[in-house]
């Protein structure tokens, strides 16, 4: 892998320095254990070598949709936390102890180490990471390293993780991704289970003829649907960990809408506190108050307008001898339920060797919610796969219900913490050299972006200026209707609430119409259709009258190439006064490899993206692999994206004397906006040669860096930081500016203020 340079280099050194201070003790896992991200579709997630995310791994996101907004520290996901535990009864260890019970501990808050042991995790891909760069550097998101090109891989990118456990339990995860745009919103993950014997990090076997016994593998996920988009003043600070989510079961016997599926899926509920506007959805009303949302995102976006699922696509019922394939076992997972996300008993010391807690722990994993007397509305002696599911407070008494009128109109019961869900398959007996399988899909759906922008303005403006003109702004309810000057009432069609409620709620639709491509993938065997390739080069360059993009193809696509730009935000999401969203700038011929976008203008900053276009796809109509007939498929915008802003630059200036700097003095104190810290610190140098070097000397004469100014224009910007990447101090500092053209010279001073 290339180094990344200076401002892009530094980004995501600053992402890591935040990590380790917000984790704290965790940066012992994080030295542990490797990650490798999949990321090329809208769906993405950031994969740990240690085989699940723990909350201690937090702020990095988990589970981020749509995968072009923010996913630094603390950026847009929607999971907190994901754990897996494998607990076994009468184990015998390496060092003759005996155990009546033994888990094996990843998450949820259990960092892993000591317990899950990393042999390999590494990123395979169909082909090289395309180059993408603006202005010559290397711009990203997620720094991602393909470790093996394998041209033929039937999906876009598979991370293989595989991890020894204390239990002599060897895991190995396939996760894979499809670019497939009906299909680039979930990820399916493959889990084999292997009784190796092995309980550490090297290759010896220390359990080779021990039978494991009463064999459960138990799945932990703390959903929080777009929490961080919508925590803190936009709903309530829980949201922030996964408060005010509703998880429903599928497979319990109740409420299952027809389908014979087993899982669970999630959606954001009203939040109980708020009463000037509904939640649901997420509204984006006031600026965040966590350093990397946007400040200005208060245009009523609708920040949590879909749902997470969980889906079990195959299990085992019994173990058997590697390469053996079993049918599925519909009574797998056995154990479907839910527990107290801020359980302590349960989630709060985990440890391989504390007997009495893993007792305790294995009652919870056989018995599920039952277990716990301190959880409401269970029964005692409910069943395994909990009846009624985590939803409880939300569902009637009895009887079906209309999903979308229901839960549009049902706020989510008031609790303080939030609710986690659990799926436990077993119990099996494992020999030496068994195996289990298990095959699991994460995806999310709902309202694409550009409605979730348009139905979030549209309700924030009939809430706000409907209400305002007839003096109701102080008496506004989430669910008052500005039209009548009356509350909704159940069942209203012209209450402005309900209407953007029961939109969001279709998200179930979307979400279920996901599985059932997913599924119809999986059982083809993965044959799903390819996109065209995307270019293996793409490079976006600022220019004094126009910004050039440029690309290498893989390969020629029959379609040809679109273009599409957006201002300000690399994100595209809009707020007040600006016009963020991406648009389609151009449409290009097959044969095309650049395009010079002369429609931009001085101080702006631009974003862009390339895909390119197949034929009509009719060769798998819907229900083979999900993939639908009649419509071109596209490459991912993700291989071909910038990150980093792009800007009309000036010209070169007549003389060198005319060269200025700006600002100067540079106060970082009197800069508002430093969320982007690669655009806000700098200072630029303004009319120089279109061919010069830049030195920086301190006031004692020391070289702080040099600049290689080549492009032709007139502009060079600077991040303020030295050779080896060190942010330079308060001080004065000279410029020295030599025209390579001319040999001519110009001293130029200037202060930076910290």
């Amino acid at each position: 892998m290339k180094l990344v340079e200076h401002t892009r280099y530094q980004r995501w050194l600053a992402a890591i320095a935040v990590l380790l201070l917000a984790l704290g003790g965790a940066d012992t896992a994080q030295a542990q254990f490797t990650f490798r991200w999949l990321n090329v579709g809208d769906f993405q997630h950031r994969y740990s070598g240690g085989g699940a995310q723990p909350e201690i791994y937090d702020p990095f996101p988990t589970m981020v949709w749509p995968g072009i907004v923010n996913s630094a520290p603390g950026g847009v996901a929607y999971m907190h936390a994901m754990g897996t535990w494998i607990s076994v009864k009468n184990f015998t260890s390496e060092n003759g102890d005996q155990f009546p019970v033994r888990v094996s501990h990843i998450g949820p808050r259990f960092d892993g180490v000591g317990e899950f042991f990393e042999e390999q995790n590494v990123l395979i891909g169909q082909f090289e990471n395309p180059e993408t760069t603006v202005d010559g550097l290397d711009t990203f998101k997620d720094v991602v390293v393909v470790d093996v090109v394998d041209p033929s891989l039937k999906s876009d990118r598979m991370v293989v993780n595989v991890v020894n456990s204390s239990v002599g339990i060897t895991m190995e995860r396939r996760a894979i991704q499809f670019s497939n745009q009906y299909h680039d919103d979930y990820h399916i993950t493959e889990y084999l289970f292997t009784n190796t014997g092995n309980v550490d990090e090297d290759e010896e076997i220390e359990l080779p003829d021990q039978s494991l016994e009463d064999v459960y593998f138990t799945f932990i996920r703390r959903p929080k649907t777009s929490a961080s988009s919508t925590a803190w003043d936009n709903t309530e600070g829980g949201a922030a960990w996964g408060a005010v989510n509703q998880t429903d079961i599928l497979g319990n016997g109740e409420q299952d809408y027809g389908l014979d599926w087993r899982g669970e899926f999630t959606w954001m509920q009203h939040t109980p506190t708020k009463t000037a506007y509904s939640t649901i959805g997420g509204p984006m009303w006031v600026p965040g108050s966590w350093w990397y949302t946007l400040q200005t995102d208060t245009t009523g976006r609708l920040g949590a307008a879909a749902m997470h699922g969980e889906i079990i696509l195959h299990a085992d019922g019994t173990a058997h001898e590697p390469g053996t394939e079993l049918p599925d076992d519909p009574a797998q997972p056995r154990v479907m339920s839910y527990m107290n996300s801020d359980d302590a008993d349960i989630t709060g010391a985990s440890n391989h060797n504390n007997i009495p807690l893993m007792e305790l722990e294995r009652d919870w994993i056989e018995r599920g919610a039952p277990a716990r007397p301190n959880y409401p509305g269970v029964w005692a002696d409910a069943p395994p796969r909990i009846v009624p599911s985590q939803a409880f407070g939300a569902y009637p008494a009895t009887g079906e219900v209309d999903f979308v009128d229901h839960f549009a109109t049902t706020a989510a019961p008031s609790f303080g913490g939030s609710w986690s869900y659990a799926n436990g398959f077993g119990p099996y007996q494992m020999a030496p050299g068994e195996q289990i399988r298990i095959v699991m899909f994460d995806g999310v759906a709902g309202l694409n972006q550009e409605l979730a922008v348009a139905m979030g303005q549209w309700y924030r403006q009939r809430i706000i200026w409907d209400g305002m003109s007839m003096g109701q702004a102080g008496e506004l309810l989430f669910s008052w209707n500005p039209k009548t000057n009356e509350p909704c009432t159940a069942g209203a069609t012209n209450c402005v609430s309900l209407t953007k409620d029961q939109w969001v709620m279709t998200a179930r639709d979307s979400l279920f119409q996901l599985i059932e491509r997913a599924f119809a993938n999986f059982n083809s065997g993965y044959n799903v259709l390819a996109p065209p390739k995307p270019p293996s080069r793409f490079a976006v360059n600022s220019g004094p009258d126009r910004i050039t993009i440029e690309w290498d193809p893989m390969e020629t696509p029959s379609g040809g190439w679109e273009l599409y730009r957006a201002q300000n935000r690399y994100q595209g999401i809009p707020a007040p006064y600006d016009v963020e969203k991406y648009e389609l700038v151009a449409e290009l011929s097959p044969n095309t490899t650049s395009y010079e976008d002369q429609d931009v203008e001085r101080n702006v900053s631009y974003f862009y993206y390339l895909q390119a276009v197949g034929g009509p796809n009719s060769d798998d109509p819907m229900g083979i692999t999900g993939t639908p007939g009649g419509v071109p498929l596209k490459s991912s915008r993700y291989y071909a994206q910038s990150y980093d802003p792009a800007f009309l630059k000036r010209a070169p200036g007549s003389t060198l004397e005319a060269a200025r700097i700006v600002p100067n003095p540079f106060n970082l104190g009197a800069i508002a906006d430093l969320r982007w810290p690669d655009q806000q610190n700098k200072i630029a140098f303004l009319d120089i040669p279109g061919n010069c070097t830049i030195e920086i000397y301190t006031e004692l004469g020391e070289r702080v860096t040099t600049i290689q100014h080549t492009d032709g224009t007139g502009d060079e910007n600077w991040n303020l930081t030295t050779d080896s990447n060190q942010l330079i101090v308060s001080g004065l500092y000279i410029a020295v500016i030599r025209d390579n053209d001319t040999g001519e010279q110009l001293i130029r001073k200037f202060v930076v203020i910290r």
